[in-house]
């Protein structure tokens, strides 16, 4: 006979689990302090997150952060050069907690192989390695060319569509149960920015994710599956479109979060008709890929005159290999 865990357990497990020197919320208290104080604070605690569980919002208390800029570059002066991270409170911290462990069970059954990034079980270098080892053959000779796409998503959290997210959930099988978990969690939150050291006002936002919500990465690579999913389906119905490897297996995409490697053959009609999934993906979700930040490298035998017109299609950038990523 199966003995289930108690809710208390379940809950303190998690804590345990936080990083109790993260730094406090709007609310000001620290993780530490409520692993300190368990013992007094966790009735409260428990009652807090099964309110949460069943279904309500959270308090404009509880969902409220601050945001501090994280300069990406020595002596920053632009927003583009800042990362915005939000400083969410514990219970807010707790509960994303809680839901991102249940989904880490499960990822690996619903992400495809293409994605290695923020899935239990898989590693990273993975993808590198089988980067590494396609890019070694995009000289291979083949009617077209080879190609390959290096995508960035621009500001891929903060565009991210809500509507979309939860459709994606819906497709994937989740209930509305849980949807609405991911939505109480998401979309009910209001932000401060601090700036030198003090918070100035609460505004409210319609869409993205908060970099520094531990629910946001698992939620991330979901809605960049259908992506994902999109690409595979696209290569498997024009089998022109495929990279041509020595190795004999054809890969379509590579996936690190919010980076995306394509690698397809370089006749124009195939660029537009990658370029075109691109264009409906970014109206459906808010993701939108960086044509400044995005480049493209062929083999050998695509010329110049190629290389221009591809870049006239696609505006990404044109690199010589070998690059660093």
């Amino acid at each position: 006979m199966l003995c289930q865990v108690p809710m208390e357990t379940k809950i303190f497990n998690v804590l345990r689990d936080m990083n109790g020197d993260a730094t406090a919320g709007s609310d000001g208290f620290t993780t530490k302090f409520f692993q300190n104080s368990w013992d007094i604070v966790k009735d409260d605690v428990i009652l807090a997150v099964q309110d949460f569980f069943k279904g309500n919002s959270y308090p404009k208390f509880f969902s409220s952060s601050n945001i501090v800029l994280i300069s990406k570059i020595e002596g920053a002066k632009r927003w583009t050069e800042f990362r915005p991270i939000s400083l969410c409170t514990f219970f807010n911290k707790l509960n994303s907690k809680i839901i991102a462990s249940r989904l880490a069970s499960i990822l690996h059954k619903i992400i495809s192989l293409n994605q290695t990034g923020f899935v239990k079980g898989r590693s990273i270098s993975d993808n590198v390695l089988l980067a590494q080892e396609l890019v070694n053959d995009i000289n291979t000779k083949v009617s077209g060319g080879n190609i390959i796409f290096k995508l960035d998503i621009t500001k891929a959290y903060d565009n991210l569509d809500w509507n979309f997210l939860f459709k994606v959930l819906s497709l994937f099988g989740f209930s509305q149960d849980f949807i609405l978990l991911v939505k109480n969690s998401v979309d009910n939150c209001f932000f401060s920015v601090i700036i030198n050291g003090r918070n100035h006002d609460f505004f409210k936002y319609f869409k993205g994710l908060r970099q520094g919500d531990t629910i946001s990465p698992a939620l991330f690579i979901i809605a960049m599956g259908y992506l994902s999913r999109g690409v595979n389906d696209l290569f498997a119905k024009n089998i022109n479109l495929n990279f041509r490897s020595v190795r004999g297996f054809p890969i379509s995409h590579l996936s690190f979060a919010d980076d995306f490697i394509l690698f397809a053959n370089g006749f124009i009609k195939n660029i537009k008709l990658l370029m075109k999934l691109l264009s409906k993906f970014h109206k459906c979700s808010g993701l939108k890929v960086s044509k400044d930040k995005s480049n493209f490298f062929v083999g050998n035998s695509i010329n110049q005159n190629r290389i221009l017109a591809i870049q006239r299609v696609c505006g990404f950038q044109f690199k010589n290999l070998p690059i660093k990523y």
